[in-house]
């Protein structure tokens, strides 16, 4: 589905910031009930770029299932359905938590290299 993106540097990082655009529920034609039943959220994968290629790392849930089972307030969050994680925090909170675990071993599981097609 069709993405607004954004790179966003904070403190020694780079991230691409995705958030998802209202206009592919209005194409499956299913708003309503169906529409207020998702949740929209930001999407941050951490990436650097080498030469032709780009490597990207999403967060690693199960490092952040540990962390927050040794300390609920590690990341402002909730629970959705299924106990689904989410992260709650405001633009400066979150922005202070992935400055926070930016480089700590586990956080960033080993990144997916993309390279340039020629």
């Amino acid at each position: 589905s069709p993405f607004f993106a954004h790179l966003v540097k904070l403190g020694g990082a780079t991230y691409l910031d995705l958030y998802p655009e209202d206009d592919p529920l209005e194409e499956l034609k299913m708003g309503g009930l169906y529409e207020s039943a998702l949740i929209l959220g930001h999407l941050f994968l951490k990436v650097s770029v080498h030469a032709s290629e780009l490597k990207v790392a999403t967060l690693d849930s199960d490092w952040l299932e540990k962390k927050l089972a040794e300390n609920p307030a590690f990341v402002p969050h909730r629970r959705g359905a299924e106990k689904r994680l989410i992260l709650t925090g405001t633009t400066e909170e979150m922005q202070k938590f992935l400055t926070t675990i930016e480089a700590i071993p586990g956080a960033w599981p080993e990144p997916t290299s993309l390279k340039r097609a020629k």
